[in-house]
């Protein structure tokens, strides 16, 4: 799969990739388990090795809502939650059995604090510039447009993700969702 969360193109990880697979520890999530949960600080990071992780918030009606992905290739973390130790405003879910390469939070704050202080704020710049970039783009573009940009940088999510998953996060119903796979569909013949 293509990478999901683009950001990751703007960031020298090396290190920390190097940092996960020495001092993570193995561990497999279960669909539905909890990585994070939402209200609580983060207690670890992770490099997904497979499956992919779901962030989830609540709505008022007490109905979960899909607000991100983290895929095999990617870390899986709270980075503020982590590393502030404050309250999470979603949760982490496995969306699928996942491998992870687990660090607990002390581990990963104390190769922060031995890391260039411009590597963490590298890392805060580039997740706040993703997250106003999504933000902005739930008002310049449609759904549809939505979904065809979410199709152009990551195919294969729709083999993936299950629908329901995909209408959450593109703030849509999943019967419109439906109507929209069939509308491009019909439009590639």
């Amino acid at each position: 799969m293509n990478r999901f969360n683009t950001f990751y193109n703007d960031l020298e990880l090396n290190t920390l990739y190097e940092f996960c697979r020495r001092d993570g520890t193995p561990y497999t999530f279960q669909r539905g388990e909890y990585f994070a949960h939402e209200g609580k600080p983060c207690r670890h990071i992770g490099l997904v090795m497979s499956g992919y992780f779901n962030y989830a918030t609540t709505d008022t009606s007490g109905s979960g809502i899909i607000v991100g992905f983290a895929f095999a290739g990617e870390f899986v973390t709270l980075f503020h939650s982590s590393v502030a130790d404050t309250p999470s405003a979603v949760s982490i879910i496995a969306g699928t059995r996942s491998e992870v390469l687990l660090v607990p939070i002390d581990k990963f704050k104390n190769f922060l604090a031995e890391s260039p202080m411009q590597f963490h704020a590298a890392i805060s710049d580039a997740l706040f510039q993703t997250l106003y970039n999504r933000y902005l783009d739930l008002y310049r573009f449609s759904p549809k447009e939505r979904y065809l940009q979410l199709l152009a940088k990551s195919k294969d999510i729709i083999n993936t993700v299950p629908l329901q998953d995909l209408a959450s996060y593109l703030m849509i119903t999943p019967q419109y969702l439906s109507r929209l796979r069939r509308e491009i569909t019909a439009g590639d013949d």
